[in-house]
């Protein structure tokens, strides 16, 4: 399950009802511009948090919509046409 929320996004109401879970926030820019300690350790929190809920929360991805749409875009291609990439 996955819930991805931007401004003004038709999802918000999911996304209200999903940060009331006590689940980990997880920020991914100590990930993406971090030391190779504190990548570990947001690892090990993505690990513990997946294993323990089923799902995770995340902050600062850097995802945009538009990437969201081409993944959408991708994923709707038959087998034939994905195994191609």
């Amino acid at each position: 399950m996955y819930v991805y929320t931007f401004d003004n996004d038709n999802h918000q109401n999911q996304c209200d009802d999903m940060c009331l879970l006590n689940i980990n926030e997880i920020d991914m820019s100590k990930f993406i511009s971090g030391t190779n300690e504190e990548r570990k350790e947001i690892a090990l929190l993505f690990d513990k948090t997946f294993h323990e809920y089923g799902i995770i929360r995340l902050i600062n991805t850097n995802i945009t919509s538009e990437l969201i749409d081409k993944s959408k875009e991708f994923f709707s291609l038959n087998l034939e046409t994905k195994l191609k990439y």
